[in-house]
């Protein structure tokens, strides 16, 4: 669910349901915000079973749309890393997508 329009900041909720990652928790919420016609910013995290917050850029070109997600992860819901200690951490992740 977005709330506002696509060309100014606008805040996004997802939900994510079943066979979701616990690296980044169940609800997802972020604020995007778009710097030109082909370049946004998104700033969030998810909550409910993991924290984590990121900050991702954002490019878009003739249908193509190409991200990179950074962030960290807090109280990490996984009990074979909780066993030897680790409970925070960071993560990058990269996107590759076309629409038509």
């Amino acid at each position: 669910m977005r709330l506002g329009p696509t060309d100014i900041p606008n805040i996004t909720f997802e939900v994510l349901r079943e066979q979701y990652d616990p690296t980044y928790g169940s609800v997802l919420v972020y604020v995007r915000i778009p710097a030109s016609k082909s370049f946004a910013l998104d700033l969030g995290g998810s909550f409910y079973s993991t924290y984590s917050f990121f900050l991702e850029p954002r490019y878009s070109w003739n249908g193509i749309n190409l991200n990179l997600r950074l962030g960290t992860t807090l109280n990490y819901n996984d009990p074979n890393f909780s066993r030897v200690g680790v409970f925070e951490g960071f993560f990058v992740s990269s996107g590759l997508s076309s629409s038509w």
